[in-house]
């Protein structure tokens, strides 16, 4: 099983011939490596954005904002559901005691 592995191996290896890199390639690639972002960084309010965005997108971070906005929703989500039980209980109220007249 593995010679025919291997045969198949360098037979795909054949197949596929690696055309050769430019001259000055490896260096070219180091280059920009060393230089970073500072090639292609945003000047401005969109790279203040990027890196907002780069920061709230971590893991931990993007957790803890979905807890907190599903917090925050939870406590909304009942404070307006306590007020239209209250709006609702005055609604019934006033149906009880003046059926007749128009809320």
């Amino acid at each position: 099983m593995e010679r025919e592995d291997e045969a198949l191996r360098g037979l795909l290896r054949r197949s596929r011939p690696e055309p050769p890199l430019p001259p000055g390639f490896a260096t070219a690639v180091h280059r920009r490596l060393q230089a970073g972002k500072s090639a292609t960084s945003v000047q401005g309010w969109p790279a203040w954005l990027d890196a907002l965005a780069e920061w709230a997108l971590k893991p931990r971070w993007a957790i803890a904002g979905l807890a907190v906005a599903l917090v925050c929703g939870s406590l909304w989500g009942a404070w307006d559901g306590m007020a239209m039980a209250k709006q609702n209980a005055r609604t019934r109220y006033l149906a009880s005691v003046a059926p007749y007249a128009n809320p």
